[in-house]
């Protein structure tokens, strides 16, 4: 509950243009944090930047200041930002840092940066961002794979369905 109302704050500071900060979702690979950056961003054209992204100062600026070609076959006008799983070593981390301003109050440009490393560095700035940690129990991902499954008409049993989930690293 507490995540989703941080959700609904930080979508509303884009319509209302007041207090906006980029968000950040910290949680283990695998979690749903790109597919949830992607249903929060879907009325925009999204952005990845990942690790092997060049030039990431560079690359942000003009992402923010100027049009680029995929957005004359996109019916979505505004662009969106996602940093996947960019914070790979301290060095990235402290580019980042030095870089960051250009993030702060972009109030057209939606910004997620979906994290599966320790960023004690960044999340220390939680005055700068919005932070949600997604984190499930042993029995809530027992409960969603059963529901999936259900969904899919599947019968599994309970045995079989922890199985799949210890070796999904959970």
């Amino acid at each position: 509950k507490k995540n989703i109302n941080l959700l609904n704050k930080w979508k509303n500071s884009f319509k209302n243009k007041k207090n906006v900060k980029p968000l950040i979702i910290n949680g283990n690979k695998g979690s749903g944090k790109t597919t949830l950056a992607e249903i929060l961003l879907n009325e925009y054209s999204i952005i990845k930047i990942d690790s092997n992204t060049n030039n990431i100062e560079e690359y942000i600026k003009n992402i923010i200041t100027k049009k680029d070609i995929s957005m004359l076959f996109d019916k979505k006008t505004n662009k969106a930002i996602i940093f996947d799983d960019i914070f790979i070593n301290n060095k990235i981390i402290k580019e980042f840092i030095s870089y960051s301003h250009i993030l702060y109050n972009n109030n057209n440009n939606p910004i997620i940066i979906i994290n599966s490393y320790n960023i004690q560095k960044i999340t220390n700035f939680k005055d700068k961002y919005h932070i949600i940690n997604i984190n499930f129990s042993i029995n809530q991902l027992t409960n969603i794979t059963k529901i999936i499954c259900n969904n899919y008409n599947m019968k599994i049993k309970n045995s079989d369905i922890k199985h799949i989930i210890s070796k999904s690293n959970n």
